[in-house]
């Protein structure tokens, strides 16, 4: 077995945590000699193996509750967790978990804040069935009696739905989750927003989330500075996420910049041959281009496996607009935006944004609440397609980083205990080209 010189660089059969104690038997022989010239008897190994096995780093057990570490995935902040009281996995999603299956994260304010009872409910379970229908497996998340779920049973829905408007619900964005979780006495429960559930989500490893509006810059927000957490959280965290647009009373353009501060990628479904417009929610035209265009979920996928190759960092948004025969046409929303928007002026902060959509549900008698129907299944449904197809990318990586590993194993004749720190940090000294999912493999 061949050792480096005693200047730390790490020799392919050595472990860097054992460099310090070799380094100390060997430090007057190895100085200025070629690490290849070196080798270490079996006596030293065995006697090495035995202070390593007395060290207090050995002897350290995983957690208490390997419902968490044994389940969620090695790049999850909440996998190693001191408190998993806060919060509690569906059997559903864990066992997605488990198996490795596609999973997409729904919000829960458009239940609470959204839709009226009991709609709110029929929607819910509407969007878990669509994402079941497609393929993945649907983790809705929100606080229900102070615990964060995600994935929820049908009575813990309709729970949350039937709690809609009381004092004890709320709509929760990034800064509302720790309160609604450790606030004693009394307890509470909460519908995530965008930013809320996206916080979550990237949390426990889920990567791709389908929703209906995204928050943004609200008109006058350049005085007012009312800009959503939406925005600031897709910038922190690296997630997929399938929406039909800013809502429309926003200030489209200004958003748009934010965005582009933060990093995010956005872009649109449509023909890359025609023009296309960001969305305008209720409609399919805003007036403003997309930066870019993706042709469907395979193409999605692709870019935001890149995206998580390359550690981008930040969220990575597409845009579904809501399919034609709902839409209701720019030119007839307009003046009713400007309309809502006027009535609901004094109103600020998180309240805003319900009270533009109620007087646009009032305005358009209803009709806004059947396109949002509309639009936020449709972005299920492609949300549970994107997700689907990243899984088989990360699958077929996983593939071959294994077969990579072994070969790796085999021509430098690794032990187990090697092998186990390879498979730590199965990127190290491989790198993997880019799969690609043509649409005929997706069928």
């Amino acid at each position: 077995m061949s050792l480096l010189r005693a200047s730390g660089m790490r020799c392919c059969s050595i472990r860097p945590s054992r460099m310090p104690a070799i380094t100390s038997k060997f430090k007057k022989t190895v100085l200025a000699r070629s690490y290849s010239d070196i080798s270490i008897s079996p006596e030293i190994l065995d006697e090495l193996s035995e202070e390593q096995s007395r060290s207090p780093r050995a002897k350290r057990e995983p957690s208490e509750n390997p419902y968490l570490w044994d389940v969620l995935p090695a790049n999850s902040p909440w996998r190693f967790t001191k408190f998993p009281e806060l919060f509690t996995l569906s059997k559903d999603v864990e066992n997605a978990f488990r198996e490795r299956k596609p999973i997409v994260g729904l919000e829960t304010a458009i239940y609470t804040h959204g839709f009226p009872k009991p709609d709110n409910y029929t929607l819910a379970l509407e969007m878990e069935h669509t994402v079941r229908d497609h393929g993945a497996v649907p983790a809705t998340i929100g606080i229900l009696n102070g615990k964060i779920h995600i994935g929820m049973t049908n009575d813990q829905l309709e729970e949350l739905a039937y709690t809609a408007g009381s004092e004890k619900t709320s709509k929760i964005s990034r800064r509302d989750i720790a309160y609604h979780v450790g606030k004693s006495g009394f307890p509470l429960n909460g519908g995530t927003t965008i930013a809320g559930t996206i916080k979550i989500a990237h949390s426990v490893g889920i990567k791709v989330v389908a929703t209906g509006g995204l928050g943004g810059v609200h008109k006058g927000g350049e005085n007012s500075m009312d800009i959503s957490t939406d925005l600031t959280e897709l910038g922190r965290c690296c997630i997929a996420v399938i929406t039909s647009g800013m809502k429309s009373f926003l200030d489209t353009a200004r958003t748009m910049e934010f965005l582009e501060t933060q990093g995010v990628f956005v872009s649109t479904f449509g023909n890359p041959n025609e023009k296309v417009d960001i969305p305008g929610f209720f409609s399919r035209e805003s007036g403003y281009k997309s930066p870019y265009v993706v042709e469907g979920p395979e193409e999605a996928a692709n870019i935001f496996f890149a995206s998580q190759l390359l550690n981008m960092g930040s969220g990575s948004l597409f845009f579904n607009p809501i399919p034609e025969e709902y839409e209701i046409p720019k030119a007839e929303m307009d003046p009713i935006l400007e309309s809502a928007t006027s009535k609901s002026s004094n109103i600020t902060g998180k309240d805003n944004t319900p009270a533009v959509l109620n007087e646009i549900v009032k305005q358009t008698e209803g009709r806004s609440i059947r396109a949002n129907r509309r639009l936020v299944l449709n972005n299920a449904k492609i949300g549970a397609q994107t997700a689907v197809l990243l899984n088989q990318l990360h699958a077929e990586l996983s593939e071959r980083r294994r077969e990579l590993r072994k070969a790796h194993k085999v021509h430098l004749g690794l032990n187990d205990r090697d092998q186990e720190q390879t498979d730590e940090n199965p990127m190290r000294n491989i790198n993997p080209t880019l799969p690609k999912i043509s649409p005929r493999d997706s069928k």
